[in-house]
């Protein structure tokens, strides 16, 4: 309906600024590990590591807030729509990046 569809926009679009700064930081992690994984200390990598973990844990934390969020003000159908898509892109682009991760 247009009551639903302006609600899940209007919480999407800020969903989508906080997924961004996510986005910013997963790729600064990303550029640290590629140029620095070959000469990484124990302590380096288990600070890198710590960071990568903390924000996974953020990401999925934020889908769930905003999947919360649309149950109430949308419906269930379009939460759970939200939470797949979501999910499906998020593990496309950790696929994309891991098959270009140097091991």
């Amino acid at each position: 309906t247009d009551v639903e569809a302006s609600s899940f926009w209007k919480n999407y679009d800020t969903y989508e600024i906080i997924r961004k700064e996510m986005g910013k930081e997963r790729i600064s992690l990303l550029d640290k590990f590629v140029l620095e994984y070959d000469r990484m200390t124990d302590q380096e990598s288990m600070a890198w590591m710590k960071s990568v973990i903390s924000l996974r844990k953020r990401n999925e934390k934020l889908i769930e807030k905003y999947y919360k969020i649309l149950v109430k003000e949308c419906s269930p159908v379009i939460a759970m729509q939200f939470y797949q898509i979501e999910s499906y892109v998020l593990a496309g682009i950790r696929f994309q990046i891991l098959e270009n991760v140097p091991f």
